[in-house]
């Protein structure tokens, strides 16, 4: 008698197990679907092609990495399909340990076909965030200094140009930090090809922080939402990835062979007027900089962009 109570039990409590791995699958389909934060498998699936990733690439090849990095992103998401088809199955044979055997081969069907359909508008989701941040680094291209661009906007419609483009320029920056969020394996996705979209952030900081650190009374409105917000975007594309940023007391990533003199000569001579003393200048840039430029570069170091760069 206690023998069958206890069958009937375990019957009941797989089929319970079960029915809780169902549900667990479809919450990660639907939240993936509609881009709300990934789900656990997303965000498992994307960190762990991307530790592998790194390691393969520790001992490869430029050329070699290159392919590693950029089939990181088709090789984490066909792990999140396998993942929720795997767990599906094992769900409803769980689940039919207490219920009549149509019910679980029937739920098995669809539950795949919805899978699949869920899965196909994440990935679409995806694509499009890609492309969407592809579109924003775009106009930044190698080797482009912030002095350059801001000694350009100094010629054609000054002030209030560069504030109507740091306005599209936060836009893309807040864009690309959710982005990161919605989809998880767009942040192991490489850019199609080098500067990416960690570059082009670095400059329309630099950009701001140069006219904030130069030029106060002038810098437009909008250098501080551009700062603020750019800064989040970096840190927290960093965390997300495995790691944290880096404390340094001065930062001369990507601007090691410009020296502050000669930006803030160009910059004069572009028309811009200097509102500091050039040691006050470089102490207030470097205040700002050192919030963003240290976690940009070690973002490009974790996710593998610099041997991109050396691959092309």
């Amino acid at each position: 008698m206690e023998t069958g109570w206890l069958c009937v039990a375990m019957r009941w409590g797989i089929s319970v197990l079960g029915a809780f791995v169902l549900a667990s699958v479809l919450v990660d389909g639907v939240r993936a679907a509609l881009a709300i934060g990934g789900g656990v498998v997303l965000r498992g699936a994307a960190r762990l092609c991307g530790a592998t990733c790194r390691r393969l690439c520790s001992v490869l090849g430029d050329r070699a990495a290159a392919l590693v990095l950029r089939l990181s992103g088709p090789v984490s998401l066909a792990l999140v399909l396998l993942a929720w088809l795997t767990g599906w199955q094992l769900g409803t044979c769980a689940l039919g340990a207490h219920l009549p055997m149509a019910l679980p081969v029937e739920l098995a069907v669809v539950g795949h076909v919805t899978l699949v359909v869920l899965f196909g508008i994440h990935v679409a989701g995806t694509g499009a965030a890609w492309r969407a941040r592809e579109r924003g680094a775009a106009p930044f291209g190698d080797d482009l200094a912030a002095e350059d661009v801001l000694a350009a906007f100094l010629d054609t419609g000054g002030r209030d140009r560069l504030d109507r483009t740091m306005v599209g320029w936060a836009e893309w920056l807040a864009e690309v930090r959710a982005a990161h969020r919605s989809w998880p394996v767009l942040l192991h996705s490489p850019p199609a090809q080098p500067p990416g979209w960690i570059d082009a952030a670095v400059v329309m900081l630099d950009v701001a922080a140069l006219a904030e650190a130069l030029a106060p009374n002038w810098a437009p409105p909008h250098t501080t939402r551009v700062l603020v917000i750019g800064r989040d975007c970096v840190r927290d594309a960093l965390v997300a990835a495995g790691t944290t940023p880096p404390g340094v007391p001065i930062s001369l990533h990507g601007r090691e062979d410009r020296a502050f003199e000669d930006t803030v000569r160009l910059l004069a001579d572009a028309g811009l007027r200097i509102d500091r003393d050039p040691g006050d200048a470089w102490a207030d840039f470097q205040s700002r900089r050192t919030c963003y430029a240290p976690a940009a570069s070690a973002l490009a170091d974790r996710l593998g962009h610099s041997r991109l760069r050396h691959a092309h």
